[in-house]
């Protein structure tokens, strides 16, 4: 499919060449936060990270978080806002929730979709609090990757659970 490029209107309008849709597609993802993956490759990335998260294991989910991520919770609980970097992720909301948690926090991918740099994760968690109540949220990611790691993560969830459960 080709795409041609226009500007300006009336008679009087300038036409630029026409473009393969595929060129127009790579430059799109360039300038807005494209990946050198493809879809498939985030989708095994990510399925790999919850797979070993829902036994527990932390590290490779850890691992794909980009040094500069800029992850959102929507709502207005003591977590909701949006925490710029890992280490202030870590700092201000990973470390804090896990250590609400009996033993560390699990959830498991319910589905996933890819297309480009774009993901959309409908996850269920699977958790206990140390007080034992039962912390079993659903979530809904909406995530952009970049190199392999995620760069921007905006996450919905059951907002009463996270304060019934997560808010002392």
């Amino acid at each position: 499919m080709m795409v041609r490029a226009v500007r300006g209107t009336g008679s009087g309008e300038a036409r630029w060449p026409i473009f393969p849709r595929h060129l127009c597609v790579r430059i799109l993802e360039q300038e807005h936060g494209g990946t050198d993956m493809n879809p498939n490759d985030n989708k095994r990335a990510v399925q790999a990270a919850f797979e070993a998260l829902s036994q527990g294991d932390t590290q490779p989910y850890l691992d794909l978080l980009s040094e500069d991520i800029s992850w959102t919770v929507i709502g207005t609980t003591k977590w909701s806002g949006t925490y710029r970097g890992k280490a202030d992720l870590m700092a201000r909301l990973l470390r804090p929730v896990n250590a609400l948690l009996v033993p560390k926090y699990k959830a498991h991918i319910q589905s996933l979709v890819a297309e480009g740099a774009r993901l959309v994760i409908e996850l269920r968690g699977e958790n206990t609090t140390t007080s034992g109540k039962p912390y079993n949220n659903r979530y809904c990611w909406v995530c952009r990757m970049s190199e392999g790691k995620l760069v921007e993560v905006t996450e919905y969830a059951d907002t009463a659970l996270i304060a019934a459960a997560l808010t002392g």
